[in-house]
């Protein structure tokens, strides 16, 4: 690939060296996973998709089994810096989750997948659903802002 499709990028302090990020992949993104795409030149990688409830659960069991919460947020050094993404849900405890993740040093953003255009995601009343009423959404982001301190907050937008 040509070197000059490659830049710095800058997210709030977050400082990547090159533009090349790897997203987050259900049942993928595992901390071994994301140490190989560092290898390969990704300058920030990302967490599953986690929902709040999840994201509290593994800081009240960490080391738990994995389909309780496990080791989601398990990091080394060589995996900063660390996006944490995060599906909310109606009625979940977003902001705590956020600021437990700012509060531990988890990872050096939040971001919030309002894009799972899936029956099963949007059945349930999250991800893409939120571009047809976008008001909750607008309430989660400005909460998740609050709750995330130093912290930036992205936001992973899909329509389908």
């Amino acid at each position: 690939m040509p070197e000059n499709l490659f830049h710095p990028v800058e997210i709030g302090p977050v400082k990547l060296a090159r533009n090349l990020t790897l997203a987050p992949m259900h049942r993928r993104t595992s901390l071994a996973f994301r140490l190989i795409a560092r290898q390969f030149g990704a300058s920030l990688t990302h967490t599953e998709m986690a929902t709040p409830e999840e994201l509290l659960r593994w800081e009240r069991h960490r080391g738990g089994n994995r389909r309780k919460g496990g080791n989601l947020l398990a990091s080394v050094p060589e995996d900063r810096p660390l996006g944490v993404q995060i599906l909310p849900l109606r009625g979940s405890p977003l902001a705590e989750a956020v600021a437990m993740v700012a509060a531990l040093g988890a990872g050096d953003l939040i971001d919030l997948n309002f894009a799972g255009p899936s029956k099963r995601i949007a059945g349930e009343g999250c991800g893409a659903v939120y571009l047809r009423d976008p008001e909750p959404a607008v309430r989660f982001v400005e909460a998740a802002v609050r709750a995330a301190g130093p912290l930036p907050v992205t936001v992973k937008l899909r329509y389908g």
